[in-house]
């Protein structure tokens, strides 16, 4: 398409550029350093809830519908307790010393407006017994599961089915539930049977589920369950017994907590692959730090204005640092080149940057318009969380395009000189550009069938996409919780 008239138009706007170059910049920076101050000042909260990626549908209203006749739901905080050699977790002595770290958990809860309204462990199931078949013995005064075994046991009671719906399910529950599945109770039958031998069962471990106050604010049930999960492991660390938690709402907030390093890197990286671009393709001071300049102000911009506007952060939005600056380096690169090659016709750094942006005015704006509206299509989704995503997606490409434009073009006329620098010609590889339009040219039929035969393959793989949601996708499986 013919931009004759076009660059000449931009041209005779040179002046007034120049001359709004510097408050350009100035306006540029002090934007900026405001939205940074305020990135410092109050840093983006990552909420990754699985309720957030909840769409709206009928069964989500029925569910809210019914819920107003319903106290709100526990959320459970399961501990996995192991003994650190791997050996018998249930030998009394291991429960005495459960029970002392029990007592010790209560008291936090205690200390967190009792943040725990259930509590589901093997010391607790057994006092509850000794409550209820030895007139509330301590278990603490026991010294064996043989003394414990006759407080609790009658003398006439097997180990064989029984008839009592709910006493079965009881002990089905707990075997399949509370206990591993290596669970080995012979030693107690036998010691039931005659009253010989050490009744002690045996499992490599044991369960606890410790129910969290449900009308507790998100934040603070994920806060009081990060208490938890560390006294956790300070009683791992300072005994035989090894204590390994996990909740979703523990879960979520690794993943938040973990989302804003996460972040930190792949901005580091993707700044690190833009340098390397630049300074491969230009190999000039001013061509590699203008455009890293603007890209960094769009990346500043997009999350400072998010963050300003209190928007919900999710561990998606990681990937919008690294789109940006995939998109913004490809307009930089293409308007500076323009640029390199007018400045020898137009030496006038002003009016060389505006008919490079003539010059590349539909390309540039087909490209952003149409990206733009790829993202902006995220907004009929009914995940909020993927309407956020793509509207940030969209504001970021959208600041990358006006710093590459306009704050790139502003530090050119203001910092370039007005003599043509020597400029580092474009790596072309000749050779390879014409053997490979000559095989293009011979092979048209076969390139366009490989083209069908890839497509039609892609559209039946997509058409069998996995859409299954898992928090646990968002999360390293290295990291403990996993």
């Amino acid at each position: 398409m013919d931009t004759a008239k076009l660059e000449e138009t931009m041209a005779s706007f040179a002046d007034k550029f120049r001359k709004a170059s510097v408050p350009i910049l100035v306006v540029t920076s002090l934007i900026t350093v405001i939205l940074l101050a305020n990135l410092f000042s109050s840093p983006p909260q990552f909420n990754t809830d699985l309720d957030a990626f909840s769409p709206e549908s009928e069964s989500k209203d029925a569910h809210d519908r019914i819920h107003e006749y319903f106290p709100n739901e526990t959320r459970p905080l399961f501990i996995d307790v192991e003994r650190n050699d791997g050996g018998n977790v249930l030998t009394f002595d291991n429960i005495l010393l459960m029970q002392q770290h029990l007592i010790e958990i209560e008291q936090l809860s205690m200390s967190e407006d009792n943040s725990v309204v259930v509590w589901t462990t093997t010391p607790n199931i057994l006092q509850l017994a000794l409550d209820e078949e030895s007139n509330g013995t301590n278990l603490s005064e026991l010294s064996s599961w043989n003394q414990l075994l006759d407080e609790i046991v009658d003398d006439d009671v097997e180990c064989r089915l029984t008839n009592d719906d709910q006493f079965l399910s009881a002990a089905t529950y707990a075997s399949s539930a509370l206990l591993n599945t290596d669970l080995d109770f012979t030693p107690t039958c036998d010691y039931l049977s005659d009253g010989t031998g050490d009744g002690t069962p045996v499992a490599s471990s044991t369960l606890w589920v410790l129910e969290i106050d449900p009308d507790m604010s998100e934040e603070d049930r994920k806060e009081v369950q990060v208490e938890l999960r560390e006294k956790f492991n300070k009683l791992s660390e300072d005994s035989g017994l090894d204590y390994g938690v996990v909740s979703l709402d523990l879960l979520s907030h690794d993943i938040d907590s973990g989302t804003f390093d996460n972040l930190a890197l792949l901005v580091v990286l993707a700044l690190l692959v833009v340098v390397v671009l630049l300074i491969f393709t230009f190999r000039s001071v001013s061509d590699v730090a203008f455009p890293l300049f603007g890209l960094s102000c769009a990346l500043i911009w997009t999350y400072g204005a998010l963050n300003l506007f209190n928007v919900k952060f999710t561990a998606l939005e990681v990937a919008v640092a690294p789109l940006v600056l995939g998109l913004g380096i490809d307009y930089a690169i293409h308007l500076q080149r323009a640029q390199a090659a007018l400045r020898e016709q137009y030496p006038d750094p002003a009016e060389s940057w505006l008919r490079a942006c003539a010059k590349l005015s539909v390309p540039l704006s087909l490209a952003v318009i149409t990206t733009v509206s790829a993202f902006l299509a995220n907004i009929v989704s009914p995940l909020p969380p993927l309407t956020t995503f793509g509207l940030a997606l969209a504001f970021g490409v959208i600041c990358a395009f006006i710093t590459s434009t306009v704050v790139v073009g502003a530090l050119h006329v203001v910092i370039d000189s007005s003599k043509i620098s020597k400029v580092s010609k474009a790596i072309t590889l000749p050779v390879f550009t014409n053997n490979l339009v000559k095989i293009q040219q011979k092979q048209q039929v076969s390139i366009f069938l490989v083209v069908l035969l890839l497509s039609g393959i892609s559209i039946l793989g997509a058409a069998s996409l996995d859409t299954d949601f898992d928090l646990g996708d968002f999360v390293d499986p290295d990291m403990e919780i996993m």
